[in-house]
């Protein structure tokens, strides 16, 4: 009996899968059909899910970039804070001359104005940042990520041999369409946000 359980997990595992490929090649197809310029010439190759990616995914890679834009936006931050600095100190070399003065004050506005912007998007990446780690432990499904193969007529007629990564909603759904994994994980955490950050 204890033998007849981890069968029929897997037994229904594999129905899952290939009810769910089964869907994606449909979805696919309709995409084509809408999309190509020769949808009849379409013919698959080769469809398999390579990667489920999760809200802790997407949290993740949100918290990643956002820490990178932080970093640079600081950078950016002090160097224009160094520049503000010379411009004060050349106000105070030509205070007698009233035009060098007021272009060095203008150039320190508007200075001062991009560290202000700068503080506010970091302000705002750091609020996200916040959001995004209440959801790190979150193992719930957002998109699968399928790589396919396939045949397509090109623009010139040529029958191409094309590879393309999909990327699905938990409905089934393409949300994306792309050469590169990276644009689909863009993709997912756009899904992400627009499912999570809104309850």
């Amino acid at each position: 009996m204890k033998k007849i359980f981890p069968i029929l997990a897997l037994t229904f595992l594999f129905a899952s899968c290939a009810k769910n490929e089964t869907s994606y090649e449909k979805a696919i197809v309709e995409y084509f059909n809408k999309n190509a310029k020769d949808p009849k010439s379409y013919e698959s190759v080769e469809l398999k899910v390579i990667d489920t990616i999760t809200a802790e995914d997407c949290s993740k890679l949100v918290i990643a970039n956002n820490n990178i834009s932080i970093a640079e936006n600081e950078m950016s931050i002090t160097n224009k804070e160094n520049e503000i600095s010379k411009r004060k100190l050349e106000v105070n070399e030509f205070k007698n001359d009233k035009s060098i003065v007021a272009d060095l004050n203008k150039s320190i506005d508007s200075k001062q104005n991009i560290v202000n912007s700068l503080i506010s998007v970091n302000t705002e990446y750091a609020a996200e940042n916040t959001a995004m780690s209440k959801f790190l432990n979150n193992k719930e499904t957002v998109a699968y990520l399928v790589l396919h193969k396939y045949r397509l007529k090109n623009g010139f007629g040529a029958l191409d041999l094309v590879e393309s990564y999909f990327t699905f909603n938990k409905s089934n759904v393409i949300i994306n369409k792309s050469e590169k994994s990276s644009e689909s994980f863009e993709s997912a955490v756009k899904e992400f946000k627009e499912i999570y950050l809104k309850k």
